[in-house]
């Protein structure tokens, strides 16, 4: 079978079909990742940040077990994939406000979220909150460096993994399955598993194929190099007046330099704003945010992004990984990085057995790894 999107749900369902006993291959048309996947915030949380009201929803507890299982796969060759060589940016991640929180403090004290938050007593705080005086929880929450995930994943299964040409005809719709036309082969496969992200409006179009509807959500992030140069893993619920967090920092290394990567209600709200205005905009909440350090705003940058999920009712966020079968046609989002492993659940109901798996036997050109673009 033919994967088509190398960002997470490809390449993580690349290995776990190859472990399978599936002969898969998967076809990117840029740089592996260069879609969603590098330029998320590398986060696999457990879903409190949707459950702001008070109460657990559907879409908090659909992500409650994902921490779980992918530090399984992180820390033990018994997970469902080895990850064991992953980069892990942060083990824990932290909500604070330096504002009361009201009905939520007890909500977070409440036993139906124990062991999945906890009150940080103050001699436990990271450094960058060494300053901050307010109320500090620890989720069991991680992050992790998604362009070491993706290298993880396809790791010995480079061989498998082809660059896609911009092509209407590189991909055809034949009587049983489709034909795959590389530079110096042709290959056919009876299932077509469609993970293209941005790329999947275009690809239903070519192959006429309807049954699905999909829908763009933009955000806009924030960058900004680190103030002295900390690390910053939190959500921020400071004056909360939203079901988001007020703004979501991740820490990441650019060349010499840590820059922090920002998104949260202020990303959201930001889509809808000039680069100019919402630069103003991060300015005043970052003061208000991280008002017991300095952020270098002068080095401040926007990066757009372009979430590509199924459609739902008034656009909500989709609760779940998706994944729908429509005769040799399989389309699949996992809609948060951290629902991938629920994607894989549902990709696996999906499939008939595996048959005899084969080499592929192609010198057509391999598609590599991207960087993420900060």
């Amino acid at each position: 079978m033919a994967i088509v999107g190398g960002g997470i749900a490809g390449t993580w369902l690349l290995r776990l079909l190859s472990q399978q006993g599936y002969n898969a291959i998967l076809l990117e048309r840029n740089e592996l990742g260069c879609g969603q996947t590098l330029a998320s915030q590398g986060m696999i949380h457990g879903g409190l940040k949707y459950a702001l009201t008070g109460l657990l929803s559907n879409e908090s507890e659909a992500i409650a077990e994902m921490p779980f299982r992918w530090r399984n796969c992180l820390h033990s060759k018994e997970g469902e994939i080895d990850l064991r060589g992953t980069k892990i940016l942060s083990n824990n991640y932290y909500m604070y406000s330096e504002s009361k929180i009201g009905k939520l403090a007890s909500f977070f004290a409440s036993k139906a979220l124990r062991g999945r938050i906890e009150k940080v007593a103050h001699d436990d705080k990271p450094e960058v909150f060494n300053q901050f005086k307010g109320l500090l929880y620890k989720l069991n929450d991680l992050v992790l460096n998604t362009e070491s995930l993706l290298r993880e994943l396809l790791s010995g299964l480079e061989d498998r993994v082809f660059k896609l040409e911009c092509s209407d005809k590189t991909v055809k719709k034949i009587d049983r399955g489709y034909q795959l036309n590389l530079s110096d082969t042709k290959i056919e496969t009876d299932t077509l598993i469609n993970c293209s992200g941005n790329g999947t409006q275009s690809l239903l179009e070519t192959l006429n194929i309807s049954e699905f509807n999909i829908q763009n959500r933009p955000l806009k992030q924030i960058i900004v190099d680190a103030p002295q140069d900390l690390n910053m893993f939190a959500h921020c619920l400071t004056n909360l007046s939203s079901t988001e967090p007020r703004m979501t920092i991740t820490t990441h290394q650019k060349k010499d330099r840590k820059i922090w990567y920002i998104g949260g209600q202020l990303a959201t709200e930001g889509a809808h704003l000039s680069d100019d205005v919402l630069i103003q905009k991060a300015k005043a909440e970052l003061k208000q945010c991280v008002s017991w350090l300095k952020p270098k705003e002068e080095s401040m940058k926007i990066l757009a992004i372009d979430r590509v999920e199924p459609h739902t009712k008034n656009q909500r966020k989709p609760d779940e990984a998706f994944a729908e079968r429509a005769q040799d046609f399989i389309q699949c989002f996992p809609t948060k990085l951290t629902l991938t492993p629920n994607l894989g659940d549902k990709i696996m109901l999906l499939l008939d057995r595996p048959k005899h798996k084969g080499d592929v036997n192609s010198t057509h050109t391999r598609a590599s790894v991207g960087v993420p673009p900060w």
